[in-house]
């Protein structure tokens, strides 16, 4: 059985559960394939806390999520970011064929849920909602 490939976008603290359960929990069944975060000192703290070999490849800069997501090949997506990025990120995973698991609230405006809808109709991929993992 091949394993599912991971990316994290957001390497706060709050991405430490998302981390552990890559790497700890579920290492038998997933693989940790990039890591993207606005601060080269937020990759460099997960890399070093969970021992990240150098296969995982890291993506630094607000939009640099946009080239992971077309340059990798991932199974999902964990999107740990500030709240107002949620949606965005959730329907550029969608867009490019991959599922997410976005922390909560997925999105901040009702427009928002609709375009997640919308897009969850065109793409036929699906996203949910993660809270206190």
């Amino acid at each position: 059985m091949s394993k599912l490939r991971i990316g994290i976008i957001g390497c706060g603290l709050r991405a430490t559960t998302f981390f552990r359960l890559t790497t700890d929990h579920f290492k038998d069944s997933c693989e940790l394939v990039a890591i993207c975060d606005k601060y080269q000192t937020q990759l460099d703290k997960r890399s070093t806390q969970y021992n990240l070999p150098t296969t995982v490849t890291e993506y630094i800069g607000e939009t640099s999520y946009i080239n992971m997501l077309k340059v990798e090949s991932l199974d999902l997506v964990y999107i740990v970011t500030p709240w107002e990025f949620h949606a965005t990120i959730v329907i550029e995973c969608m867009n490019n064929g991959i599922r997410s698991a976005s922390e909560v609230p997925i999105a901040t405006t009702v427009e928002e849920c609709k375009q997640i809808y919308r897009t969850y109709k065109k793409t036929g991929i699906d996203t949910c909602i993660m809270e206190n993992v």
